[in-house]
C-alpha cells in the first residue's frame, strides 16, 4: 500500500514538471499578444489596465515578462540605422560656380547689355594720296565716342560717332610766296550702326558677325585738285585720321560715301587670356562725289562708283597682374585697297613713276597695346604702327587712348 501511494506521487511530480514550461510559454505568448495590442490601441487604456491586473493575480512570472525587452524590438536596436539620403536643393536661375569660373571672372567678368566707349587718337605724320604728288602733312586729334546695347544673350545693336580736329598742310595758293601753308579745321566722320549677332561655339568662344550702315555724312569734297579749298581740307583731314588709324576703319572717314560693312569673327576667352581675329568687307557706295580735274601731271584721275577695302586681322592680351588687373595685347591686321576710291593712271609707262598710284595695296598694321580693370571701367592704351607699305613711307602713326565701360 505504501509502494502504491509512492508510486502515485512520483508520477504527479514529473506530471507537474512537465506542464510548467508549457505553461511559461502560453504565459509569454499571452504577454506579447497583449504588449502588441497596447501599441495598435492606445486609447483603450482602461481595458489594458484590467487585463494587467488580471495577469499579474494569475502568475508573478507573466509581469517578469511584461517589463523584460522584446527580442524583436532588441534585435532591430542593435542593426545599425541606414543613413538617409540628403535631398538636393535646386534653386532656379542660379548655377554652380566652380573654382576656375570664379578666377576668370575676376579678369573676364561676366557679358553686361550697356557699352560704352570714348577714344581719342593723336595721329601725326603724313598721309599719301592718289597721283605722283608729295604726301599730305598734319597732325590731329580724332575722337570716336559710341555704345552698344545687348537686346538679348545674341542680339546687339552699337553706334560708333567719329569726330576730327587738326591741322593739315596744304599747298599755298600762287602768288603766296610760300610753297605751303597750314589750315586748321575739324570734320566730321559717318557714323555708322552696327547689327551683331553672336553665334556661341562652346563655353568659352564666340562666332560674332553681322552687319554695320554708315550715314553718308562725312565732310570733306574728294575732288582733291579741284577749287573748293575749305572741302578739300576736310576731305585731307578725313583721309589722315584713316591713315593715322592703319586703314582698319576706313568707312568712318569716306566722304560723299554710304558704307555698308558685313563682319565676321572669332572670339575665345579664358581666365586670363583672350584672343580675338576678325574678316570685314567696307563696300562704300559713291554718293555725289566727281572729279572736276580729271588730268593732273602725270596722268588722270577717276572717281569710282564703289570702293571696296578687305580688313583682316588678329589679336590678343593677356592679364599678367591680378591687383591691380593690368593687362597687355598686341593686334596685327592688313589692309587691301581691293577698289580705291578714287583710280589714278600714269601716263608713263614705268609704274615706279606713278607714285601715288603704287600697285601694290597691300598694307600690314601692328598695334601694342596696354590696359587695366577699374571695377566696371577698362582704360587703355596702343600705338598704331604700319609695317611697310604706302603708310610706312608716309609716316604715319598714332597714339590711341580710349576708356570702356559697361554696365
Amino acid at each position: 500500500m505504501r509502494h502504491g501511494l509512492f508510486a502515485v506521487a512520483v508520477l504527479l511530480l514529473a506530471t507537474a514538471a512537465a506542464a510548467a514550461p508549457k505553461k511559461d510559454k502560453d504565459e509569454d505568448e499571452t504577454s506579447e499578444k497583449e504588449e502588441k495590442g497596447g501599441k495598435k490601441d492606445k486609447g483603450k487604456k482602461g481595458e489594458k489596465g484590467e487585463k494587467g491586473e488580471d495577469d499579474e493575480k494569475e502568475s508573478g512570472a507573466g509581469m517578469m515578462d511584461q517589463t523584460a525587452p522584446d527580442p524583436a524590438e532588441t534585435e532591430k536596436a542593435d542593426k545599425p540605422e541606414k543613413a538617409k539620403a540628403k535631398r538636393k536643393v535646386v534653386v532656379k536661375g542660379t548655377t554652380e560656380v566652380k573654382p576656375e569660373d570664379a578666377a576668370a571672372e575676376e579678369f573676364v567678368p561676366p557679358r553686361k547689355p550697356l557699352r560704352v566707349f570714348g577714344e581719342v587718337l593723336v595721329g601725326f605724320g603724313g598721309t599719301p594720296l592718289p597721283g605722283p604728288g608729295e604726301d599730305i602733312e598734319g597732325s590731329l586729334f580724332t575722337i570716336r565716342v559710341g555704345g552698344s546695347y545687348d537686346f538679348s544673350k545674341k542680339f546687339t545693336l552699337g553706334l560708333v560717332i567719329p569726330w576730327t580736329t587738326g591741322t593739315v598742310e596744304v599747298p599755298a595758293p600762287q602768288g603766296s610766296g610760300a610753297a605751303t601753308i597750314d589750315r586748321n579745321t575739324q570734320a566730321f566722320g559717318a557714323p555708322l550702326i552696327t547689327a551683331e549677332i553672336r553665334s556661341s561655339l562652346g563655353t568659352h568662344t564666340t562666332l560674332p558677325w553681322g552687319l554695320a550702315i554708315g550715314i553718308p555724312v562725312a565732310e570733306g569734297n574728294p575732288d582733291f585738285e579741284g577749287s573748293d579749298p575749305g572741302g578739300i581740307t576736310k576731305f585731307l583731314l578725313n583721309a589722315m585720321a584713316d591713315a593715322n588709324s592703319g586703314w582698319r576703319d576706313g568707312e568712318l572717314f569716306a566722304p560723299k560715301r554710304m558704307p555698308v560693312v558685313p563682319f565676321i569673327g572669332i572670339v575665345h576667352e579664358k581666365n586670363r587670356v583672350e584672343a580675338h581675329g576678325f574678316l570685314k568687307f567696307a563696300f562704300l557706295f559713291n554718293t555725289g562725289g566727281e572729279i572736276t580735274q580729271a588730268n593732273i601731271t602725270g596722268g588722270t584721275l577717276e572717281m569710282n562708283g564703289m570702293a571696296l577695302r578687305t580688313v583682316i586681322g588678329v589679336g590678343g592680351k593677356f592679364w599678367f597682374l591680378k591687383s591691380p588687373k593690368l593687362f597687355g595685347g598686341l593686334d596685327l591686321w592688313t589692309a587691301h585697297n581691293t577698289i580705291r576710291p578714287i583710280d589714278f593712271t600714269s601716263s608713263s609707262p614705268d609704274p615706279a613713276e606713278a607714285g601715288g598710284g603704287d600697285p601694290n595695296p597691300l598694307q600690314w598694321v601692328i598695334e601694342p597695346r596696354v590696359g587695366a580693370r577699374f571695377g566696371a571701367v577698362v582704360p587703355s592704351a596702343g600705338f598704331v604702327l604700319p609695317l611697310g607699305g604706302l603708310l610706312s613711307e608716309a609716316d604715319a602713326k598714332g597714339l590711341r587712348i580710349g576708356v570702356d565701360a559697361n554696365f
